[in-house]
């Protein structure tokens, strides 16, 4: 089975302050985020690594080179992995931010309307379309026989990502956030990707009910 496991970045300077940082390069890791970068060899030791991506964003490529250098892997830096524009709400970490942020959030979950945007930033769309491409080119990398690329990038991208690829309940998307360096598991299966674990829990998915 070939397998993507979805890494957001560790603690950076802009989490301890909840700033809506989203330009490149951004902030470096903190020295807990460094220590969370270290640990997450041990957590991945039992997995048969083959490939090491990252975003251009500092915080991703300090996740990840730990890893990388374990494995002695090249750390692949894609820009398409970047976290999502915000636009106007860049840098912000006022509670209106935050508030105006989720509004649009919930819009692309709840109402499925991927063409919302912050003002000034990217739609989700154009996220979607530009996460989706690396994801398919780590996939691509894996051998036919199995074995796992991990991508290390943004907790905001992530979950859009995963709810538009993965059909994973808008709910639950809603509520779980990724913590840093929190997982997500990915089969690569014949039609895209299943999503077999978030965050360490089992992720939901919408029920249909039939009429009678």
């Amino acid at each position: 089975m070939r397998r993507l496991i979805l890494v957001r970045h560790g603690e950076s300077e802009a989490n301890v302050i909840g700033s809506l940082h989203c330009q490149v390069p951004g902030p470096p890791l903190t020295d807990r985020g460094h220590e969370q970068a270290e640990a997450l060899v041990a957590a991945l030791a039992s997995e048969d690594v083959r490939a090491v991506y990252a975003s251009t964003m500092t915080r991703a490529s300090q996740t990840a080179g730990p890893l990388a250098a374990a494995l002695g892997l090249d750390l692949r830096i894609r820009d398409g992995l970047r976290e999502a524009d915000l636009g106007e709400l860049h840098d912000r970490h006022d509670t209106e931010a935050h508030a105006l942020f989720d509004d649009v959030f919930a819009g692309w979950a709840l109402d499925a309307d991927l063409t919302l945007r912050c003002a000034g930033g990217e739609s989700a769309e154009e996220i979607v379309d530009r996460v989706a491409k690396v994801l398919a080119e780590a996939a691509g990398s894996l051998p036919e026989d199995g074995g796992t690329a991990v991508v290390v990038g943004h907790g905001a991208a992530f979950r859009l990502v995963l709810l538009a690829l993965c059909g994973v309940d808008p709910a639950f998307a809603l509520r779980h956030h990724l913590p840093n360096t929190g997982l997500a598991v990915l089969d690569v299966v014949p039609d895209g990707y299943a999503c077999r674990s978030w965050g360490g829990l089992a992720p939901e998915f919408p029920v249909t009910h039939s009429g009678e």
